[in-house]
């Protein structure tokens, strides 16, 4: 399922830290092609003057739409099903009023994700994040369900930021950025290929992202740094080559980050199948929550039982076991 994204915020501290430890850093540029030598990645090529700059070993860290990750040989290019589109909005409020609205403490943030009606029964989810003095709201759903729906992601921010209860949490707000991000979601069947001579891959280009657990970030940092490790391992060998980079995919795969994503690698195509899980099953829910909790005078004993036949009516005892067991089966 989409993931709210963090954006380049977190980079700029980390690049500080790099640079601190000698790193060159090169600013407002983007890196067009690799450099070839012998059938060997040997650095990159930069759109600007004098902008070739030479490598033991290129790491590719270039997000989801992974040109450079396709020009290596590595990957193939991504389908709509792969990959979600997230849009947010960056809202300013001042801090007090996002405590009283959410009912915070001090340094306490919240959380509200959302699926169903909020993203239109697409295979996604509504989000709104709580910030120091700003709420991060937003969309993300998989690419395929607005392309075949015909239906504008911007279009679903505004409707969920104009619903009734949305709307009380970010009264008076100012927008002051918006945002549009692409996400892996493919899971662990869509991992490309992550070394080559010369070259690695890491973080959303090697589609590392875990959708159903929320993670995306952790993933990342736990790449880069094992990438780091297989890199220093070649420098001590004085060998880049594939066959001593491969360590990386072995580190990869003796982590959480590769078993994790091995444990759900049926979950992403298995939800996209069944999307009555974004549409039937929170309406159901939303139904039994207002028939048990509502206050009227009748016993809950009937009230059950008007919920149970509504269940049975929308999908029927074999249909809910046939999902019961078939999400065992993707998340045991």
């Amino acid at each position: 399922m989409p993931l709210p994204y963090s954006g380049p915020v977190l980079t700029a501290g980390w690049a500080d830290q790099a640079v601190a430890a000698g790193a060159i850093l090169v600013n407002e540029t983007v890196v067009e092609d690799l450099l070839w030598d012998k059938g060997r990645v040997v650095g990159v090529r930069a759109g600007r003057p004098q902008g070739e700059v030479e490598a033991q070993v290129v790491i590719i860290a270039e997000g989801v739409n992974s040109m450079l990750t396709q020009k290596a040989g590595l990957a193939q290019p991504l389908k709509p099903q792969q990959v979600a589109l997230s849009v947010k909005e960056i809202i300013s409020l001042p801090r007090e009023k996002i405590e009283d609205r959410f009912a915070l403490e001090e340094n306490q943030g919240c959380t509200i994700e959302l699926i169903g009606d909020a993203v239109k029964g697409m295979m996604g989810t509504a989000f709104i994040y709580t910030n120091k003095d700003s709420l991060s709201v937003g969309v993300g759903v998989l690419l395929s369900h607005p392309l075949a729906n015909k239906i504008n992601p911007n279009d679903l921010l505004e409707r969920l930021k104009a619903h009734p209860l949305v709307k009380k949490l970010i009264e008076g707000g100012t927008t002051r950025e918006y945002m549009a991000h692409m996400i892996p979601e493919g899971g662990y069947r869509s991992v490309p290929r992550l070394y080559g001579d010369g070259v690695l891959v890491v973080g959303d280009a090697a589609m590392l992202v875990n959708g159903l657990h929320r993670e995306g970030i952790n993933l990342a940092f736990a790449s880069g740094m094992m990438a780091a490790q297989a890199v220093l391992n070649a420098r001590q060998k004085g060998d880049y080559s594939a066959s001593s980079l491969s360590l990386y995919k072995k580190l990869l795969e003796d982590s959480f980050v590769l078993k994790d994503l091995k444990k759900y690698k049926d979950a992403p195509e298995f939800l996209a199948r069944n999307t009555h899980f974004f549409t039937l099953y929170p309406q159901l829910a939303s139904q039994a929550a207002r028939e048990f909790l509502t206050v009227d005078g009748v016993p809950k004993r009937e009230k059950q039982r008007k919920i149970w036949q509504e269940i049975k009516a929308k999908r029927g005892l074999w249909g809910l076991i046939k999902d019961a067991i078939g999400l065992w089966r993707v998340m045991k």
